[in-house]
């Protein structure tokens, strides 16, 4: 049988039978219709509207508002400074104002010469705190206490400064502090140990005074004149450098950096790093009369010869340093 296989096809659409929309039937938008922005509908910003800003509305900064290269006093790094030589030392002065450039400085010192008095404590007096800023000017504050070194950075880090300083400076002391035994006997060096038993950065500045000058500089509270006079200058400045890289690279905590000029101190004057020199001394007293003895003291003997030690280095003119590690003591 065949098929009529059209009569299974459904017919196509013939374009008669297509749905027409003649173009009356479309919508039309006419440029009537169509949204215009002419210019004159535009907003304008005339010249007059326009903010100007002219140099003279410009804030201006004088020469005297602009901020130098000098740090900031808040920026400073802050010094508690003592001695033993007495708040009136004109090297402790000499020190001070080295200082002031690039530090803040805060000044506790003895009240009265300390000198030979070791690292003892005022256990069985009152001592007195009197507040005197205005004896070294642009210090952040100054006192004078009626104690030893140690009673005076004691009070002053418990007592009297509102938070811990940068760094404890001792100094500069009227005479070398040099060898195991003057090391151990000296106020401004216990001064700078107490500073480190705190765990503080902690210097001791010793200065060698000419042999011929010692008496009068000595009764004369530090001052001085002509050439030794320039050289403590220049210790000065050396000590006040010294503080600045010791904060930068400070040492281990429980050391104290033990630092004496030669009697000649330049700003080229060169450290060696040392030790303190062994030597004997003997009595340091002497029988005035029967059953008194009054100190006498001498240089006595060097038991060995190194060129390595404090001692060595003041005789050859040049600046000692020595570290002492009081951390160690009491270790096994």
């Amino acid at each position: 049988m065949l098929f009529d296989f059209l009569s299974f096809v459904t017919p196509r659409p013939t374009p008669s039978n297509l749905q027409t929309f003649p173009p009356s039937n479309l919508p039309t938008s006419k440029p009537s219709h169509l949204q215009t922005f002419k210019p004159s509908h535009l907003p304008t910003f005339k010249p007059s509207h326009l903010q100007t800003f002219k140099p003279s509305n410009l804030p201006t900064f004088p020469p005297s508002h602009l901020q130098t290269s000098k740090p900031s006093n808040l920026l400073k790094p802050h010094a508690l400074v003592t001695n033993d030589d007495g708040i009136e030392s004109a090297f402790l002065h000499r020190l001070v104002e080295a200082l002031l450039p690039e530090f803040r400085v805060s000044v506790a010192a003895p009240a009265f010469e300390q000198s030979w008095i070791g690292r003892a404590m005022s256990r069985r007096e009152e001592v007195e705190v009197i507040h005197n800023p205005s004896t070294f000017a642009g210090t952040e504050e100054a006192w004078a206490i009626s104690g030893t070194p140690t009673d005076c950075v004691n009070i002053a880090l418990g007592h009297l400064l509102p938070e811990k300083p940068d760094i404890v400076l001792s100094g500069i002391n009227i005479g070398y502090n040099t060898t195991e035994t003057l090391i151990l006997s000296s106020g401004t060096v216990a001064g700078a140990i107490e500073g480190a038993q705190w765990g503080l950065p902690a210097i001791a500045f010793s200065m060698c005074v000419p042999h011929e000058l010692f008496a009068e500089v000595s009764r004369s509270k530090g001052q001085t004149s002509g050439h030794f006079a320039h050289s403590l200058e220049c210790a000065a400045r050396r000590a006040a450098l010294i503080s600045k890289a010791t904060l930068d690279a400070p040492a281990p905590a429980g050391i104290v950096v033990n630092i004496n000029f030669p009697t000649e101190t330049t700003d080229r004057t060169r450290i060696l790093e040392t030790r303190p020199a062994k030597i004997e001394l003997g009595s340091l007293f002497e029988e005035t009369s029967p059953g008194k003895f009054r100190f006498s003291f001498h240089d006595g003997t060097v038991i060995h010869a190194d060129p390595e030690t404090d001692r060595a280095a003041l005789d050859t003119g040049y600046i000692s340093r020595s570290l002492l590690d009081f951390s160690k003591v009491g270790d096994r």
